[in-house]
């Protein structure tokens, strides 16, 4: 990819690929791009956007709105070279990892890790100051979890992944059942309307990890949860 060299592959799922590259330029920092999947259709078009593509746009727009430093921040976005032209977003490269993994890797193994308390809570208030900024711009991030929050290079944390985020217009509500069930509010997996509260359900469940160093239930099945 122009502009970027490949250093190592850090994911991949349905919707794509995410890359760490650098950029080459003297002192190029390191970033993260992720890069859209385009699907195949020959009897349409030669290549059709995907539904997380088109998704991906809305995920753009919203970051570019989105100026917060417990958010992830986005550089810039591009389309790649033809025949695929598949969308790229490049996005600030948090050294520490995400929190599920830092989580994981700090535990014994044999028992639930504990954080001290100051920390625990200096965590927690990044993480409500980033969510706080999201919902007054009224957007409604639908996928907050461990996964999802990331540590910077600085040592704090910051909420990614857009991908589902949805802007919400004034008095209305989300209907969609989507996200992660362990963490999805009762009113979410009830299939009723929900709004910016079931964010803050899914921030407690983030919470509850960070004092007991597990998931609040140990089922990730929907029919399997209390509620």
């Amino acid at each position: 990819m122009e502009g970027y060299s490949r250093v190592k592959l850090l994911g991949e799922g349905s919707f794509g690929r995410v890359f760490l590259m650098r950029e080459k330029k003297p002192g190029g920092r390191l970033v993260c791009v992720k890069q859209i999947h385009r699907v195949h259709q020959p009897k349409k078009q030669a290549f059709a956007p995907s539904g997380r593509e088109k998704s991906s746009g809305v995920e753009v727009d919203l970051m570019k709105k989105l100026r917060h430093p417990n958010l992830i921040r986005l550089l810039k976005s591009f389309a790649g070279p033809s025949p695929l032209r598949q969308q790229h977003i490049v996005m600030e490269y948090c050294s520490g990892g995400d929190l599920r993994n830092y989580l994981k890797a700090a535990a014994s193994g044999k028992q639930p890790l504990c954080l001290g308390e100051d920390k625990i809570w200096y965590w927690f208030v990044q993480l409500a100051l980033g969510l706080h900024h999201m919902h007054q711009q009224r957007v409604l991030h639908r996928d907050l979890k461990t996964a999802n929050i990331f540590l910077s290079n600085a040592g704090y944390l910051v909420l990614g992944d857009l991908g589902i985020a949805r802007k919400l217009a004034s008095g209305d509500a989300a209907a969609t059942v989507i996200g992660t069930p362990l963490y999805m509010a009762p009113e979410v997996l009830e299939g009723k309307e929900y709004s910016f509260s079931s964010d803050v359900w899914a921030l407690g469940c983030v919470l509850y990890e960070l004092c007991t160093g597990k998931p609040h239930y140990s089922t990730t099945a929907e029919q399997d949860l209390p509620w």
